[in-house]
């Protein structure tokens, strides 16, 4: 970062480890652009042309407020694994959403005055999913095709599966439930997901 001589970059270094989602929070008070990404350390931005589709959309579609991308699944060792899928539109985001997020964390860009308008990532698993719930509220959703992002998958880490994600999701799903379609049948969706993660 230092070999950058860019007055617009600010490398802001941290001595102690305060956590993730210490870190999250205060990372956007930081965030003073028009538009605000986020990149994970275990991730990377695949596509070098990635903000600049993603500014381009959002510059022509000023009623969304966040824009994801496709991504390529890699391994601890960054392997190529797969690669996941989402839904495009606003419409289709909205319908699919509460069951599974349709954001890999690290591909969105999203507007900063938007984002200042939430209340900003909140102490629980799945922070990701529960801000971009709150972002939904302000504007549009959307995704732009191609895999611009690399999401690292971590075998040991806790999946969509555990127990305490499984928990947490159904409580964002419970709080965001009444501001998107399929409300009800969602509810039942997290409920049973919790149960399959007792039975694995």
């Amino acid at each position: 970062m230092r070999s950058y001589n860019d007055p617009r970059i600010v490398y802001i270094r941290h001595e102690e480890n305060a956590g993730l989602f210490v870190r999250r929070a205060e990372s956007l008070k930081y965030a003073t652009g028009v538009y605000t990404a986020v990149l994970d350390s275990d991730d990377f931005w695949v596509s070098d042309k990635k903000l600049e589709e993603q500014v381009a959309f959002l510059e022509a579609n000023t009623d969304h407020v966040v824009v994801g991308t496709g991504a390529l699944l890699i391994s601890e060792t960054g392997g190529a694994t797969g690669e996941t899928h989402y839904k495009n539109t606003d419409d289709s985001i909205r319908n699919n959403i509460l069951i599974r997020n349709q954001f890999v964390h690290s591909s969105i860009l999203m507007r900063t005055q938007a984002l200042k308008k939430t209340a900003g990532y909140q102490p629980t698993l799945a922070e990701d999913l529960e801000l971009i719930l709150q972002l939904g509220t302000l504007g549009k959703f959307a995704t732009i095709s191609g895999p611009h992002t690399a999401h690292r998958v971590h075998e040991n880490s806790l999946n969509d599966h555990g127990i305490k994600m499984a928990r947490a999701v159904d409580a964002i799903v419970a709080t965001h439930a009444p501001k998107y379609p399929h409300a009800f049948s969602a509810r039942i969706f997290s409920k049973l997901r919790i149960l399959r993660s007792y039975l694995k």
